[in-house]
C-alpha cells in the first residue's frame, strides 16, 4: 500500500505513516522530508479520489496557506530585480491605496501581516473568493482595522489577493503565471495557482 523512499533509520516514521492507512484514518496521502536537497523520506500511498485511483508520486494536493511561502519567493525575486521595494508604500504600485486610511501601508506591512487588512468586513462567500475582481474591489474600498505596523494579525484569506494584485499591477502578469514562469518550469515542479486542464485528473 505504501510506496516511495525512506532511509532505514527513519523506518519508525514509515511505520506511523503506514498505520494511518491500516487504521483507516487516512484514504490517501504523501509525506516527504528533504535535507539540503537530499530526500530522507518520500512516501505516498492510498487513493487520490472516489474512483479508487492510486495516489502516485506526483499526485497534486491543495497546500492551502503553504502557498504563501511559494509566492513570497516570487516577491523576493521581484525585489532582487528592483521591481518591488519593501519600503515603498503600496500606493506607489496601487492607486486605490492613495486614500488616507491606506496611504502609509508599505509592502513590508502586507508581507508581515501588519497592514490591518487581515479580514473581509463584508460577507464573502466561497463563490466570491473565485471572483478576483470582486475581492479586489472589496479590499480597495474597506478601511484597515488598525494602523499599519501597529499590530500583527494573520491575513489568512486576504494575503494572496493583496500580494497578487500588487504583482499584477507591476508585472502585468498573474501570480500563477509568474510561479509557472519563474519556479515551476525552471525547477520541474507541479505547483500551480490555476491548475491546467491536463493536470486535473492528477488532483487528490
Amino acid at each position: 500500500m505504501i510506496s516511495g523512499y525512506c532511509e532505514e533509520k527513519y523506518t519508525p516514521v514509515k511505520k506511523i505513516f503506514e498505520d494511518y492507512f491500516l487504521k483507516q484514518e487516512e484514504i490517501g496521502a504523501s509525506f516527504a522530508i528533504y535535507k539540503e536537497g537530499k530526500p530522507l523520506i518520500d512516501l505516498y500511498g492510498g487513493f487520490k479520489n472516489k474512483n479508487n485511483e492510486k495516489w502516485e508520486e506526483n499526485t497534486i494536493v491543495n497546500v492551502f496557506s503553504a502557498t504563501k511561502g511559494i509566492y513570497e519567493i516570487i516577491v523576493s525575486i521581484l525585489i532582487n530585480e528592483n521591481i518591488l521595494d519593501l519600503e515603498k508604500p503600496v500606493s506607489y504600485y496601487w492607486d486605490a491605496f492613495k486614500q488616507s486610511n491606506k496611504r502609509e501601508i508599505k509592502l513590508k506591512h502586507i508581507l508581515s501581516h501588519q497592514s490591518g487588512l487581515y479580514r473581509f468586513k463584508e460577507k464573502v462567500t466561497q463563490q466570491d473568493l473565485l471572483d478576483w475582481n470582486k475581492i479586489i474591489s472589496i479590499l480597495e474600498n474597506q478601511e484597515p482595522d488598525h494602523l499599519c505596523g501597529e499590530k500583527t494579525y494573520y491575513h489568512a484569506k486576504t494575503h494572496g489577493f493583496l500580494i497578487g494584485e500588487i504583482i499584477k499591477k507591476t508585472t502585468k502578469k498573474s501570480l500563477g503565471e509568474l510561479i509557472s514562469e519563474l519556479l515551476s518550469k525552471k525547477l520541474g515542479l507541479n505547483f500551480f495557482i490555476g491548475t491546467p486542464k491536463n493536470q486535473l485528473s492528477n488532483i487528490a
